[in-house]
């Protein structure tokens, strides 16, 4: 029925969501086995108890992070409107989260920038490249399941 097609886009974010939450369910315990080898590596370069609370927190909540994208990507391919609605929130969240990471890295290794300190210098360039890189998935999430089209097709084969 052609009333009834979804875009291709669904499927493929919610193959998408399902691999990268799985990843992250995987790898998420072997942050927080190595977090306080982590948090050593950052006291060493002068990052304040802010800063070390926060990549504590980070590392707690990633777990989560993970299981909620996988989730979402089971009711993506499950063609759920909350599924897509979800993965919108999801996604402004992993920004919001990528951004702050960023600005703490720069401020971890910022110090070392005035001896030049090679570490220092590829702390803040992996950092940022490396956050950079990381906010195009959640990016793409809100650009394709924003489009009027997609929330149209889930919302009325829902109701179907």
């Amino acid at each position: 029925m052609e009333g009834q097609t979804v875009p291709s886009s669904v499927k493929v974010f919610g193959i998408l969501n399902i691999v990268f939450g799985s990843f992250g369910l995987v790898t998420s315990p072997l942050g927080l086995l190595s977090l306080d080898q982590s948090i050593e590596f950052f006291e060493n370069f002068g990052a304040n108890s802010a800063t070390i609370g926060w990549f504590r927190a980070s590392a707690w909540f990633a777990p989560l992070m993970a299981l909620a994208l996988l989730i979402l990507g089971i009711g993506l391919l499950m063609k759920k409107p909350w599924a897509r609605s979800g993965s919108i929130i999801y996604a402004y969240i992993a920004i919001a989260i990528g951004i702050l990471n960023m600005i703490f890295i720069v401020g971890i290794f910022s110090g070392g920038l005035a001896s030049s300190d090679p570490a220092a210098i590829g702390g803040i360039v992996g950092g940022v490249v490396g956050g950079l890189v990381g906010l195009i998935y959640p990016i793409l999430t809100i650009i394709f399941l924003s489009k009027p089209n997609v929330k149209a097709a889930l919302e009325r084969r829902n109701r179907v």
